[in-house]
């Protein structure tokens, strides 16, 4: 069934009018898919925003949808196999950069709410994608070049509003990356403090040291105890708030080695570190290392991918590997052997973590490995 023909020329001015008298990315995410909806006879919607701190991808904004099903796309205790698949799926729409119809038939979206097509539009700011679209209806729907053109737009629209959102909790970042160097130089200061008063107790020891040696030991036994206390607390202290912003740098730099075979030999690759490097324990930041080297491998010898992303998601309790393409896709019944899965399976365990592989037949492939903190196996 066609869509009746939208004017998108009109309907691009209403996006704008909203999106101009909104305050906050939901609000204008909420009015800008109202518009979508009226015009397209749209029966539900949904935004996901992709790398958050948690390292899921949450849905941001829903219409249309029931309750029960927004819990089936959401909530990992329910439905785990659900919201994997759908995160995996919203990231290989998002590293492919283009469109995707899919048939909901026979789908828990189907049983619950009646969607049998959906349409995923990447949400964009720039040339960086932070989320996805998916429109979907209760019958087989075909969109006009113009209406797609429409949606496309919309989803523009859409990737200022979060790209806004991210600009302010990267501001936070730095907020607290100045935080940190403020509170160096005030234990730089404390140190220097304890120094000074070690200074003094040695001058008085050797005042006293004549007339008045036990003064004089009890003295200098003073100022070395203090000497000892505030070069610990310097070195403890300093260099672990330095490591972090080192430590940030060097990720960054090793997952811009691991991405550059596939740039030289073609593929167009981008690389993402999302939250504090410098809470990532050693043997858990060397698993993760080995897992992207090892799928970016595979993605540069077997996928025939045009794009592909590397990204680490940082949460207070562990870390999330994601290496998508927008290749051929890998055969259901491949085994784990052709691709290597079974040493990057064990190198997560080898953290307490999980392994997971999502592929979409001519859309890409997706591997993501999630390696808590705290879990380290002998």
């Amino acid at each position: 069934m066609a869509i009746p023909p939208a004017l998108p020329s009109s309907v691009v001015r209403q996006m704008a009018s909203e999106l101009s008298a909104s305050t906050s990315a939901r609000d204008r995410t909420e009015r800008l898919v109202t518009v979508l909806r009226e015009s397209l006879d749209v029966h539900a919607a949904v935004v996901y925003q992709r790398h958050t701190v948690s390292g899921e991808a949450p849905m941001v904004y829903s219409c249309g949808i029931s309750p029960e099903l927004a819990q089936h796309m959401t909530d990992r205790r329910l439905d785990p196999e659900r919201v994997a698949s759908l995160e995996a799926f919203i990231n290989v729409v998002a590293v492919a950069g283009k469109p995707r119809l899919s048939d909901l038939q026979g789908t828990v979206y189907d049983t619950l709410d009646r969607l049998v097509w959906s349409a995923a539009f990447p949400v964009s700011c720039g040339t960086e994608v932070v989320g996805v679209l998916i429109l979907a209806w209760r019958e087989r729907m075909t969109l006009t070049p113009d209406q797609a053109e429409l949606c496309e737009t919309a989803s523009a629209l859409i990737g200022v509003a979060l790209r806004q959102d991210a600009l302010i909790e990267r501001e936070a970042e730095l907020a607290t990356l100045r935080e940190r160097a403020r509170l160096a130089r005030d234990i730089h200061d404390s140190a220097t403090q304890a120094i000074t008063a070690s200074v003094l107790n040695i001058e008085a020891a050797d005042r006293a040291l004549d007339a008045d040696p036990a003064t004089a030991r009890a003295a200098l036994d003073t100022a070395k105890q203090l000497a000892r206390d505030a070069l610990a607390e310097l070195r403890r202290s300093i260099w672990n708030l330095r490591s972090g912003l080192l430590q940030e740098r060097s990720f960054a730099d090793a997952l811009d080695e691991i991405a550059r075979p596939l740039r030289s030999a073609g593929i167009r690759c981008s690389v993402e570190v999302h939250g504090a490097t410098a809470t990532i324990p050693a043997e858990t930041g060397e698993a993760a290392i080995s897992i992207a080297r090892e799928a970016a491998s595979n993605v540069l010898r077997h996928s025939d991918a045009e794009s592909a992303e590397i990204a680490f998601v940082i949460a207070p309790s562990g870390v999330v590997v994601s290496v998508t393409d927008n290749g051929k896709g890998m055969d259901e019944h491949v085994p784990d052997t052709s691709f290597g899965l079974v040493g990057m399976e064990e190198r997560a365990h080898s953290v307490g973590g999980s392994l997971r592989v999502s592929s979409y037949r001519g859309h890409g492939t997706r591997l993501e490995a999630y390696l808590p903190y705290g879990n380290i196996r002998d």
